[in-house]
């Protein structure tokens, strides 16, 4: 089962729970455990869902409605409709509903758009033509070229890999932006892709300062916002959770400190990675 079947399968699941032991929803369940972009997608359905449900029961049933059905009659006047507080009230409801709606329709299409620009920029990681546009194994050369070739180069390099000589660099083309990619070293023969993103280029559902993992086979990326940018790193190999998260250091922090002790840190965590 993939992630658009289960979205399928899980639209019908009831947020009151009734649902869970239902085995037409066991494998959807278990993959939405595994997956945190059908996660986020599966609690805001449920949120949706919920929401649309108490707005709809608060709603109240104008007096005497069953029996004028049985009667055969008009419950209200065509002249006199406005004038009632039921139509009133259900109007509310349907307003509130079709805000509720609109948000959450908004959502799914930002989170599918981020969804998107990931799986793209995995796809230009796993490319083994051409990888690297731009061959280099400094910092500078890489942010002249990328300059050159127009994109913003005000990023800030994972205080893991600050220092570090990268391989290259590219520019990857998504949806009318261009995305920033350069290379840096791992273990061995291995290596990390970072990819460079402009904020505004998204309209939401990007990650926050705190970085966001996953696993992608048998290599794994990480995501995160900071001071404007949308950075996603990919591991290649070996490169597990626990590994990007010593590239990556502590978010909103390295900015602050002294550049004496950035220099420091970065040594020592190079020194241990290099003693493994």
């Amino acid at each position: 089962m993939n992630t658009q079947e289960a979205k399928f399968i899980l639209q019908a699941y009831r947020p009151n729970g009734e649902d869970a032991a239902d085995p037409q929803f066991t494998e959807a369940l278990a993959l939405a455990k595994l997956d945190p972009e059908l996660a986020k997608w599966f609690a805001e359905q449920l949120a949706f869902d919920a929401t649309a449900s108490r707005a709809l029961t608060e709603v109240k049933v104008p007096r005497h409605l069953r029996e004028s059905i049985l009667a055969g009659k008009r419950v209200i006047e065509p002249a006199l409709w406005w004038k009632q507080p039921g139509w009133w009230a259900m109007a509310a409801a349907f307003v509130v509903v079709l805000g509720i709606a609109g948000f959450w329709i908004k959502s799914n299409r930002d989170s599918a758009r981020f969804a998107s620009y990931q799986r793209e920029m995995i796809r230009a990681a796993e490319t083994t033509v051409n990888h690297a546009e731009f061959l280099a194994n400094n910092a500078a050369s890489i942010q002249l070229w990328l300059s050159t070739n127009g994109v913003e180069t005000n990023y800030v390099v994972p205080i893991g890999l600050r220092g570090v000589a990268g391989l290259g660099c590219r520019v990857v083309s998504w949806d009318g932006i261009k995305v920033s990619m350069i290379c840096f070293p791992q273990q061995g023969t291995n290596h990390v892709d970072l990819f460079i993103a402009e904020k505004n280029d998204f309209n939401g559902s990007v990650p926050g300062a705190k970085p966001q993992f996953a696993a992608i086979g048998t290599n794994t990326i990480a995501s995160w916002s900071q001071a404007g940018k949308v950075y996603l790193l990919f591991g290649h190999g070996p490169a597990d959770e626990k590994l990007l998260r010593e590239y990556i250091g502590p978010q909103n922090v390295a900015d602050g400190l002294d550049e004496k002790l950035l220099v420091s840190a970065c040594l020592s965590l190079n020194q241990a990675r290099g003693e493994r």
